[in-house]
């Protein structure tokens, strides 16, 4: 089987039906990969496809790097669409923005410029510097909002943050819940410390346990 260079100083080193069809583009190893945009790189693999320019994919198969800069540097299924974004690891995560990146996990998913899910299973991050560090089922949408951990929480406020725990909700703004399960931190500047079923729905209100 044989691989084919069909754009100006493309490069193929080995493998099989890899292709490297534009300008500088390489394909150095693996089976059907294809490299089409001018100075893309795909190092290994298999079926992996980068079709823009500087789109780079290291290892891994069935990755998609298809915005100028983006970089996938290893798993199955994964894609960036987004500017200079980024995923590192993991099956299925998707960076569809400017500098959105997701390191590692399983189906994650970061929409905006600067969003970021470091871990975890089926997280999104969906707004401006909006970040999951791990869990699951959880949802980032304010912005700069950040979880830390647990699943099916919700950082809606801007500025809102989750450090732990399960069915939990920050939706004011600056609004804080540390642990705990099924807390509610509704209002600007409100906090649950741990607990359950507590909320807190007023300017500054505090719940401590």
């Amino acid at each position: 089987l044989t691989n084919g260079t069909f754009g100006a100083f493309g490069l193929i080193g080995n493998g099989k039906q890899n292709s490297a069809t534009n300008t500088y583009s390489t394909a150095i190893n693996g089976l059907n990969n294809i490299s089409s945009g001018k100075w893309g790189f795909v190092g290994n693999g298999n079926s992996n496809y980068t079709n823009n320019l500087y789109s780079t994919i290291i290892n891994g198969q069935n990755n998609l790097a298809s915005e100028v800069c983006s970089f996938i540097g290893n798993g199955t299924g994964n894609t960036v669409s987004g500017s200079g974004s980024f995923i590192g690891n993991g099956s299925f995560n998707t960076a569809t923005n400017t500098y959105s990146t997701v390191i590692n996990g399983n189906n994650n998913l970061t929409t905006n410029k600067y969003s970021t899910v470091i871990n975890g299973i089926n997280n999104s991050a969906t707004n401006i510097y909006s970040t999951i560090i791990n869990g699951q089922n959880n949802l980032a949408f304010g912005a700069k909002s950040l979880i830390g951990n647990g699943h099916n929480n919700l950082a809606y406020g801007v500025k809102s943050f989750i450090g732990n725990g399960c069915f939990n909700s920050a939706t004011g703004y600056y609004s804080v819940i540390i642990g705990g399960q099924s807390n509610q931190s509704n209002s600007l500047y409100s906090f649950i410390g741990n607990g359950a079923s507590n909320s807190a729905i007023n300017t500054y209100s505090t719940v401590i346990n």
